[in-house]
């Protein structure tokens, strides 16, 4: 998803079993309250990065240090090349800026993130716990589908 609604627009209802949601809002449309209803449903924040040397930004938006949201980490990256036009603003995006923009985060050694979910890391207990629920509700639908 990727909006600036403050409404929770994604529905425990309408997601299917096993899904994986990569939300890129601010704020989010994904309420936390899809992990507890949905254990099968991975929620992943997307557009997290990991900024080179892992400095202090002067401000927090809730990451740990070095940590940036892809839209600033972008223009971080263009300004270390002094390229001062955008390359992704509104549903513009071109292939080959984004090939461009991988190229300049490989150079100036910017990173995804570690997968987050719901703001906070994902640790491998959680991932383990969202593996099982999808295998069990996914397994569960296989064995509906094949008795019909």
């Amino acid at each position: 998803t990727a909006t600036s609604s403050v409404e929770d627009l994604v529905k425990p209802e309408w997601v299917a079993p096993g899904a994986i949601i990569c939300d890129i809002s601010k704020p989010s449309n994904v309420h936390p309250y899809m992990r507890q209803l949905r254990p099968d449903v991975l929620v992943i924040d997307g557009g997290v990065v990991a900024v080179p040397g892992r400095p202090s930004l002067g401000w927090n938006f809730g990451f740990e240090p070095g940590l940036a949201y892809a839209c600033m980490a972008e223009t971080m990256m263009l300004a270390l090349e002094h390229h001062y036009t955008d390359m992704s603003l509104g549903a513009d995006l071109r292939l080959d800026n984004m090939l461009y923009l991988r190229q300049l985060a490989a150079k100036h050694g910017f990173e995804l993130a570690q997968l987050r979910s719901f703001d906070k890391p994902l640790s491998e207990e959680e991932w383990q716990q969202v593996v099982e629920a999808r295998s069990r509700v996914i397994n569960s639908s296989k064995a509906v589908a094949n008795c019909r």
